[in-house]
């Protein structure tokens, strides 16, 4: 049998302390100066409350200022990415030109650029052959049959892009919009392309100028044309080998072609001002650009003749034999040379050259101009004295002689 029970008012009163003073004679109520635990823990829970909104502030700055270093650190990765993917399309344009120049020595045994050159790009002057997969089947403006190509066949004439690919890039003109094809580079701002190599002329009403009845061709020279650089130069373009440079330039006549042709590496200067190359070390010499070039990337020219050089970027600051002596100085043999020969004089000799040029000349001149401290002519040896200790002089060191303090023969033959 289940026993009825009562639910009870559990709940108390919350004491605060008495604000009626107690009576004569009488002790006041402990209950009554006495605070409830759950006040104290009210108060406990507001602190913790306001110093976690303090952490949670502190942390949501600390995340933004990480957020925002991490972005700036992204942008600096890829600001550092393009200046060396800039750098080494450089340098693969001057390998292209340098290739060009070679080839044209071999070709004809002439040294020297006889004409202007630029660079090209390589197009199947037959047309592009349709469905065919061959890096020589490239052309962008006709079909070996006549016609222009479809956007299949463009498709696949950019798939087989790989000897001095034409990347194909598309930028907004004013005069065409955002479809303008740039292969070239316009230097002089015409808007139109004019090609390099065989080039049929023809007149102002771009009409064939022909000569005894066939058209008149001649080899010109016309725009730069953009060479495309890819991710890997071995395989063709594809969506695994994309473009990710391009360039072009132009090798101007009468260049010295010894600085463009000779090998060249990048060195970085040592503590001694001093560049290793080829077991040897190579002296910076005294420069008006700067004290020194400690921890400097420098380039070292080596020649045909083995000679060599150090250029810092497009000056040169010393030029060496094949031994590394520098072709300013003179070599150890020669310096030995002219130490041991009498007649020639060391550089820091000059000062006590003129010096002892007055000296002789005073030796050996028999009427010499007389000192400024020397005495009068009637004085004698005993009455000299230097400047400031005459007998007059408030600054002397020693009495003068007199009659009276001039000691006798045997006085002296004493001393």
């Amino acid at each position: 049998m289940k026993l009825p029970f009562t639910i009870c008012d559990s709940r108390f009163t919350i004491w605060k302390k008495s604000s009626v003073p107690a009576a004569a004679g009488r002790r006041p109520c402990a209950a009554g100066n006495r605070q409830s635990s759950i006040v104290n823990r009210k108060s406990e829970e507001g602190i913790a409350l306001v110093i976690t909104l303090i952490l949670l502030s502190v942390t949501l700055v600390m995340a933004i200022a990480f957020l925002a270093i991490s972005r700036r650190e992204a942008g600096s990765v890829s600001t550092s990415t393009d200046t060396v993917t800039a750098r080494l399309a450089a340098d693969a344009a001057l390998a292209n030109a340098q290739a060009q120049i070679i080839a044209s020595v071999l070709a004809t045994t002439n040294p020297y650029i006889s004409s202007l050159l630029v660079s090209t790009n390589f197009i199947n002057a037959y047309g592009f052959v349709s469905g065919t997969a061959n890096p020589t089947n490239v052309n962008y403006d006709y079909l070996s049959g006549g016609g222009t190509l479809g956007q299949n066949q463009f498709v696949q004439n950019i798939a087989n892009l790989l000897y001095l690919p034409r990347a194909p890039v598309f930028v907004p003109t004013n005069s065409l919009g955002s479809n303008d094809f740039r292969f070239y580079l316009d230097l002089n701002r015409n808007g139109q392309f004019e090609p390099n190599g065989s080039v049929t002329n023809v007149d102002n009403g771009n009409n064939i100028i022909n000569v005894n009845g066939s058209p008149m061709v001649d080899n010109q020279v016309g725009d730069p044309e953009w060479v495309g650089v890819l991710e890997r130069p071995d395989v063709p373009h594809g969506p695994n080998n994309k473009f990710v440079a391009r360039y072009a330039f132009v090798a101007v006549p009468g260049l010295d072609l010894t600085e463009i042709l000779c090998v060249q590496e990048d060195r970085v200067v040592g503590n001694d001002n001093c560049v290793s190359f080829l077991n040897r070390k190579l002296q910076i010499p005294e420069s008006p650009l700067r004290a020194h070039f400690v921890k400097a990337t420098v380039k070292v020219h080596q020649y045909p003749d083995a000679g060599l050089a150090i250029f810092h970027g497009r000056r040169c600051l010393g030029r060496y034999d094949s031994r590394g002596v520098s072709i300013g100085e003179p070599r150890a043999a020669d310096r030995e040379k002219k130490s041991a020969d009498p007649s020639r004089r060391q550089p820091r000799a000059v000062l006590g050259a003129v010096k002892d040029a007055s000296r002789r000349e005073a030796v050996a001149s028999p009427k010499t101009r007389p000192s400024l401290t020397a005495p009068s002519h009637g004085a004698g040896a005993r009455g000299r004295s230097a400047p400031g200790n005459g007998p007059d002089s408030l600054t002397r060191k020693c009495q003068p002689e007199t009659p009276l303090l001039r000691r006798t023969k045997q006085e002296r033959a004493a001393i």
